[in-house]
C-alpha cells in the first residue's frame, strides 16, 4: 500500500516524514517531542533515554523495525523480566541471537515520557556491535517508534523533532512516497535509470546495493 504524503527533503537539510491518515496516541498534550542526537566517528547516531531513573546511550536505527531494543547487560542491571520469542536475530556472517521480549514501565525519550513500552534483547549482542564500532551503547530506538509520528530529521542541528499532527515544511525541495505496509522506512529510488526500492537506515555507515541487482542489470 503506498500512502501519499510522505518524506519530504528541505533545503535545511532537514526530512519530514509521516502519513496522512495516521492519528498518533501521545502520553501527554505536548505538540511536539525534540530529540537531540550525537553523531559518532563511525557515522551513527546517538541519542540519552532514561529507564528508571538510569540514563543510557541509545542508538537511533531506522533499520531496526523494532520500538526499542536493550541489551542484556541493561536488562540484567535493572532487573527486568524477559521470555524468549523463539525467534533468532541473524548478523551478515551468519551468527545468530535468541531473541527475548519484556516490557518497561516508563521511558524517557526526548522530553516525552512513553508508558508500558515493550523491548526485545538478544543475549551480548549489543554488546558485540558496541566493540565492532567503538562506542558503548545498551539501547536502541527502531523504526517501529518513529513511524509513530510526524518527524522532522535535521542534521544540521543534529536533532528529531517528532509531532502530533502534519507539520507543512516552509521549504519543500523535493516529495517521496513511502511504503507503510513494510516493517522499515522503504522508499522507491532509480539506479542507473532502473528502478528499485531502498531502506533509509540510520543504522548503517555506508550506503549498499545488492549484487544481485547490479549483476542482473549489467552494473558490475
Amino acid at each position: 500500500m503506498k500512502i501519499r504524503l510522505l518524506i519530504y527533503f528541505l533545503a535545511v537539510s532537514q526530512v519530514l516524514f509521516g502519513y496522512e491518515n495516521h492519528q498518533p496516541q501521545l502520553i501527554d498534550t505536548t505538540q511536539y517531542n525534540t530529540i537531540e542526537f550525537v553523531k559518532s566517528p563511525y557515522g551513527l547516531i546517538f541519542t540519552t533515554i532514561e529507564i528508571d531513573g538510569e540514563e543510557i546511550n541509545a542508538m537511533i536505527d531506522f533499520g531496526d523495525p523494532n520500538v526499542l531494543q536493550l541489551s542484556s547487560k541493561i536488562v540484567e542491571k535493572l532487573m527486568l523480566s524477559i521470555s524468549p520469542t523463539g525467534h533468532k536475530a541473524y548478523f551478515i556472517t551468519g551468527e545468530s541471537f535468541d531473541i527475548h521480549e519484556g516490557d518497561v514501565d516508563q521511558v524517557k525519550i526526548g522530553n516525552r515520557i512513553e508508558k508500558k513500552v515493550s523491548f526485545s534483547s538478544s543475549p551480548s549482542e549489543m554488546e558485540s556491535v558496541s566493540k565492532q564500532i567503538g562506542t558503548e551503547f545498551n539501547a536502541v530506538i527502531g523504526w517501529g517508534y518513529f513511524k509513530q509520528y510526524y518527524t522532522s530529521i535535521d542534521y544540521k542541528q543534529n536533532k528529531f523533532v517528532l509531532y502530533k499532527d502534519y507539520q507543512e515544511p516552509q521549504e519543500v525541495f523535493a516529495q517521496i512516497y513511502f511504503d507503510n505496509s513494510t516493517t522499515h522506512l522503504s522508499i522507491p529510488v532509480t539506479i542507473n535509470d532502473m528502478p528499485s526500492n531502498a531502506i533509509i537506515d540510520t543504522g548503517s555507515p555506508v550506503t549498499l546495493v545488492d549484487r544481485k541487482f547490479l549483476a542482473e542489470n549489467n552494473m558490475e
